[in-house]
């Protein structure tokens, strides 16, 4: 299965959310399915990377509000990496917005 998640923080940013992400990613990875998280850039961070085998794709942000700007700034990449996965997977917080309008346009389901 390609599952995509959209979430505004992510790896080397931890928080309790993120940690979940990274198990559930790292998990379901480890059973065969592929993973791609959507995130915003944080200053040091690369734009693509794969940390035990998730790959993670940010997206640049302004350093202010970085994580408001993520809303909108995500969406075209989260509608094009929609279009390749069987589902989207997102959080409660800013992720969801770009979700919707990816599952929306691509016809993908979402789920948070």
């Amino acid at each position: 299965m390609k599952i995509l998640y959209i979430i505004e923080h992510h790896y080397p940013h931890i928080g309790g959310v993120e940690r979940v992400l990274i198990n559930l990613t790292e998990a379901l990875v480890k059973q065969g399915n592929d993973c791609i998280v959507l995130t915003s850039r944080l200053p040091g961070t690369k734009p693509r990377q794969t940390v035990n085998g998730v790959k993670i794709i940010r997206v640049w942000t302004p350093p202010f509000l970085h994580r408001y700007w993520f809303v909108f700034l995500a969406i075209p990449k989260a509608i094009a990496l929609a279009k390749k996965h069987d589902i989207i997977h997102t959080t409660t917080y800013t992720g969801s917005i770009p979700a919707r309008f990816a599952s929306i346009i691509s016809k993908v389901p979402a789920i948070i």
